[in-house]
């Protein structure tokens, strides 16, 4: 396992399956590499690489079933797990043929009980909606690295990921206010988003409307000969990559009543956006209780790499956000996440 030694140095680290033999080998290396490092074991297997050199006795041990969510959700919680390292499986044929279902459950089923409890660490629970949400916009996205943060994609950071990341409910009322504070810059990078520069300056002074924009301009952006040279030859996003990012955040801008942007540094942005603008947050709070009024629930969103909020409300209130729940398999993903989460631990 030829792997970088200060990446793995302290980092915690599950290892499914650690008693196989693929398993055993890793562990041993992780271990010689400082990691911390965590193994789910089901069965005492002494005739392991780990049992017979003792290396079980070096790691951290949870015993139990990788079908087990509850159990895997711990685990990674407690320990604070930053990588895992799945092996887990059934992997004699002849095992496999005399008990199908207990390999597919082991080798399929483990494997979404994995990832599931993987995702479900970026949940974090919030108690009902608020009146207004505040959210600092960081100066990258995934879609300006090496470049500026143009106008419209400050925009997809605020009502798209900012406003979207959540399962099903979101963290403000519909007909609320959001407060992003950046200085919201009229700069754009010609290199990676020159069709962008078209779209703000020609096409959001004619309309925002995001379905007027596909019908009458979308096919011109794609089928621009010079943007596709860019495209294909430069280092420049696809022609009507600014659509998609103006589509990604038209569900935030449908559910608002009020976007202000704090700090920015002039008034045309903003105008364009159709968004409304404050020097300070207070005034921005001001601002944001007159329309909510004095009494206006307030969230303020501290934001690492990534979060998905899990709003939880009422049975009824569920019910008129989202509309009755689907019924769904035993063990599947809820196709209504945010009724789902109210019956959730």
């Amino acid at each position: 396992m030829q792997l970088n030694p200060p990446f793995w140095r302290d980092r915690p680290t599950l290892v499914t399956g650690a008693t196989g033999l693929v398993g055993s080998w890793v562990v041993k290396r992780l271990h010689e590499l400082q990691a911390n490092v965590v193994c789910l074991v089901r069965d005492w297997v002494p005739q392991s690489e780990l049992a017979r050199s003792h290396q079980l006795e070096r790691v951290k041990v949870v015993r139990g079933d990788v079908r087990d969510q509850a159990l895997l959700e711990r685990a990674l919680g407690e320990y604070e797990i930053d990588t895992v390292i799945h092996l887990a499986a059934q992997t004699i044929v002849p095992i496999a043929a005399r008990n199908p279902i207990s390999t597919f459950e082991s080798n399929i089923a483990g494997t979404w009980t994995i990832l599931e409890a993987c995702r479900r660490q970026c949940f974090v629970k919030v108690k009902g909606q608020s009146d207004i949400l505040i959210c600092g916009i960081p100066y990258i996205s995934p879609y300006n690295v090496s470049s500026i943060l143009n106008p419209l994609l400050v925009q997809v950071m605020a009502c798209g990921y900012f406003f979207n990341m959540n399962r099903g409910i979101p963290l403000v009322k519909k007909g609320g206010t959001l407060i992003l504070t950046h200085p919201c810059m009229d700069e754009f990078d010609p290199v990676q988003h020159p069709s962008y520069i078209e779209f703000f300056h020609r096409l959001l002074p004619e309309t925002t409307d995001a379905m007027e924009l596909h019908r009458k301009y979308e096919r011109e952006f794609a089928q621009n000969p010079s943007y596709v040279h860019l495209y294909r030859k430069g280092n420049a996003y696809h022609g009507a990559h600014p659509f998609y990012m103006w589509y990604w955040g038209e569900n935030g801008r449908q559910h608002l009543g009020q976007i202000i942007a704090v700090g920015a540094e002039n008034q045309h942005v903003p105008r364009l956006m159709g968004w409304e603008r404050a020097d300070t947050l207070a005034e921005a709070v001001d601002m944001a209780r007159g329309r909510q009024g004095r009494t206006a629930e307030i969230t303020l969103m501290h934001h690492p790499p990534l979060v998905m909020t899990e709003v939880a409300v009422s049975a009824e209130e569920a019910t008129r956000l989202l509309g009755e729940a689907e019924p769904r398999p035993q063990g599947g993903a809820p196709h209504k996440p945010g009724v789902a989460a109210k019956e959730e631990p």
